[in-house]
């Protein structure tokens, strides 16, 4: 877990395990750590920077000698808020700028009709793609189960929160062979709070692959047996996969969720 932590905040591996071993050993002095970590002392001076840098680290002299030690580890928490702050910041100074941005485009310029990936990362790429948007409806085939076996519950929890931020709303068809339990998956939350509503299709309609559609492009995105996606751009194959979509739909069965655990994701996620 603390290896992830320091990824996101710009930090390597090694400087994790020096920042731990410099956390057991309190203050020390960098040629000492640099035994304890085995690794040369120059190396160790990088990592000793990097980690100063950051917030993580001091170092103090004494008789001469420079000693390094962790800061409080409560220090993490700190610069983890002061990045959140940054990045929402960064994200408001590129909505104001955006609008020129537009209106200086070459009209000559167009975004790719079709985009396609491979692996569970390219899937989660092509869904990162509907956050793009705010304040749209959208429809969705999602065969739950075959689509959380590829992307995984932490990267559609984190997705959900993000999409009920940008009020995206959903209208889902899952087929019934491949639902799973709300109860265990909270953020698969069904009510006007999630901006969603499902249906569960006739016993007739089954897939493995989903598409979903936003405005005016549709994302398919396979099972685990193939893993991969695409995207297509096209007004007229939007319309023709949302007149497919309108006829599943007025044939499905409402899903009503009888749980308040769902509720407790929107708190935790401050979305009430």
């Amino acid at each position: 877990m603390l290896k992830k932590i320091f990824a996101e905040l710009g930090l390597n591996i090694l400087e994790a395990e020096s920042y731990l071993t410099l956390l057991e050993h309190g203050k020390i002095s960098a040629g000492e750590l640099a035994k304890r970590c085995n690794i040369p002392r120059t190396t160790l001076y990088g990592h000793l920077v990097s980690l100063s840098e950051v917030g993580l680290v001091k170092k103090t002299k004494l008789d001469g000698i420079i000693y390094w030690q962790c800061k409080d580890p409560k220090s993490l928490l700190e610069i983890a808020k002061r990045k959140v702050q940054q990045t929402k910041q960064i994200e408001k100074n590129i909505e104001d700028l955006l609008p020129n941005l537009l209106a200086r485009t070459n009209s000559d310029f167009q975004q790719p009709k079709f985009t396609y990936l491979e692996g569970p990362k390219g899937v989660r790429q092509i869904l990162r793609d509907i956050l793009l948007y705010r304040n749209i409806n959208t429809e969705a085939f999602w065969p739950i189960g075959e689509m959380l076996n590829v992307i995984g519950d932490e990267f559609l929890a984190e997705h959900n929160a993000q999409r009920i931020r940008q009020n995206i709303s959903i209208r889902a068809v899952w087929p019934r062979n491949r639902i799973v339990s709300i109860d265990k998956k909270p953020f698969l939350g069904v009510s006007s709070r999630f901006l969603r509503e499902i249906r569960l299709a006739p016993d007739d309609v089954d897939c493995k692959m989903a598409y979903w559609i936003y405005g005016n492009k549709v994302a398919f995105t396979s099972s685990k047996k193939e893993c991969f996606g695409f995207i297509v751009e096209s007004e007229e194959l939007a319309e023709l996969q949302r007149a497919q979509f309108n006829f599943i739909f007025s044939r499905s069965k409402k899903l009503v969720v009888d749980s308040n655990k769902p509720e407790q994701f929107l708190r935790k996620n401050n979305l009430l």
